[in-house]
C-alpha cells in the first residue's frame, strides 16, 4: 500500500479539529456552570478555540475539494460471445488506462522540475497523450520527466 500525504494530512487536520471543538464544548459548559468565570482570558480561550476549529475545518474542506477525482468514461459496450461449452465464465471487462489519475509523486516532480508551473506540465502531458495514444496516465507523466532529463544533460 502506497502512503498518500494529502490523506494523512487530511486525517491529522480533522482530529486537530475534533479536539479544539471538543474544548470548546469543555469550556462552555464549564462556564455555563459557573465552574470558570467569566474574564478576558476564558473569553480569548473561547474565542481562540472556536477560530482554532472554523480555521482547521476550512483547510479540510479546501484539502477535499483540491483532491482530484478520476474522470469516468463511458466505456463502450461490446458484444459477449460465449461458447456453449462456457456458459458461465466471467468476461473481464476492458480497463482503458486513460481513466486512472496519475500518480501524485510523479505530479508534484514534473511541476517541481518546471519550478512551479503547472499549466506547462499539463500542455507537456497533453503531448505526450497526443502522440503516445491508449497508455496509463502514469507511463504520460514519466516520459515527459524522463524527456525533460534528457534535455537537461
Amino acid at each position: 500500500m502506497r502512503f498518500n500525504l494529502p490523506i494523512f494530512i487530511g486525517t491529522l487536520v480533522l482530529f486537530a479539529a475534533l479536539i479544539a471543538s471538543a474544548l470548546l464544548g469543555y469550556v462552555i459548559a464549564q462556564l455555563i456552570r459557573g465552574f470558570l468565570p467569566i474574564d478576558l482570558f476564558t473569553l480569548l480561550l473561547a474565542v481562540f478555540l472556536l477560530a482554532a476549529t472554523a480555521i482547521l475545518l476550512y483547510v479540510l474542506f479546501e484539502l477535499l475539494k483540491n483532491q482530484q477525482s478520476p474522470v469516468v468514461r463511458e466505456i463502450p459496450r461490446e458484444p459477449i460471445e460465449k461458447s456453449l461449452e462456457e456458459p458461465f465464465v466471467r468476461r473481464r471487462r476492458r480497463i482503458y488506462p486513460s481513466v486512472m489519475s496519475p500518480d501524485w509523486e510523479l505530479q508534484s516532480r514534473l511541476i517541481r522540475m518546471l519550478s512551479g508551473d503547472r499549466a506547462r506540465a499539463e500542455r507537456l502531458v497533453d503531448q505526450a497523450r497526443q502522440m503516445y495514444p491508449n497508455r496509463w496516465e502514469d507511463w504520460y507523466w514519466q516520459s515527459v520527466i524522463e524527456e525533460l532529463e534528457r534535455d537537461r544533460r
